[in-house]
């Protein structure tokens, strides 16, 4: 469970330097430490504080700070997803209370289970 105290950082957010300071990146979707991946920055936060107490860790000489903008789907995606009715939040496609990292799985499962959503007409 995330604690929900510890904020998510933004680029110019001084949480960014404490994420780069304990070697934590952002590809967009997931944080990154070493070769984990976590969905909240809170988890990977306090694995390597948990994991940089130990005696012995070294820092990683390969750590290069990174944190991309949130990944976003493109027009051409969101108009595959409208569609099928397809919705995404927090870096995940959403259909029918599943969550999908790729769109062709949600897209996929969509035409197993029905027709596309109608598209609205312009009057």
């Amino acid at each position: 469970m995330c604690p929900s105290n510890v904020p998510i950082p933004s680029a110019d957010a001084p949480d960014a330097a404490l994420a780069a300071r304990h070697e934590i990146g952002y590809d967009g979707r997931h944080y990154l430490y070493r070769e984990y991946r976590y969905e909240h920055f809170a988890d990977a936060l306090s694995y390597a504080r948990l994991d940089q107490a130990r005696p012995g860790c070294r820092p990683d000489p390969a750590f290069v700070a990174r944190w991309d903008a949130p990944w976003q789907p493109d027009p051409a995606q969101q108009e595959q997803m409208a569609r099928w009715g397809i919705g995404f939040a927090a870096g995940y496609y959403l259909l029918d209370g599943y969550r999908y990292e790729h769109l062709a799985d949600a897209l996929s499962y969509a035409r197993q289970r029905a027709a596309p959503v109608p598209a609205a007409h312009s009057a």
